[in-house]
């Protein structure tokens, strides 16, 4: 089963956080949080990427654990990038998308 497609970010010209991260919330009724196999937290990063030739587009990133030091307008890292298409019926209405995680965000040198 495909667990996720490989982003090459070495060719991105910018990315760069446009928010602090945020802790991924599993239910909002009761507040919990996402968490992953190893019982990490999961936060969300919104990150503007700019690969050549393109105006750029905001992406959220989920990463386990929350990244020191990132705030809105750093330049970040991405390691390990995957692509993950996903979707669901919610309601009796068919949702999909792309969603984005990264083993670390990581303010870039």
């Amino acid at each position: 089963m495909l667990r996720g497609i490989p982003v090459n970010t070495d060719r991105f010209e910018t990315a760069m956080a446009t928010a602090p991260p945020s802790p991924r919330i599993k239910d909002r009724d009761t507040g919990e949080l996402r968490v992953d196999p190893e019982g990490r937290t999961l936060y969300q990063v919104p990150v503007l990427v700019v690969p050549p030739g393109s105006d750029g587009e905001v992406i959220r990133v989920s990463v386990p654990g929350e990244p020191t030091g990132v705030t809105a307008g750093v330049p970040v890292r991405l390691r390990d990038l995957v692509a993950v298409p996903w979707e669901m019926e919610r309601n009796g209405h068919l949702r999909w998308g792309i969603a984005f995680r990264a083993s670390a965000v990581e303010v870039a040198a």
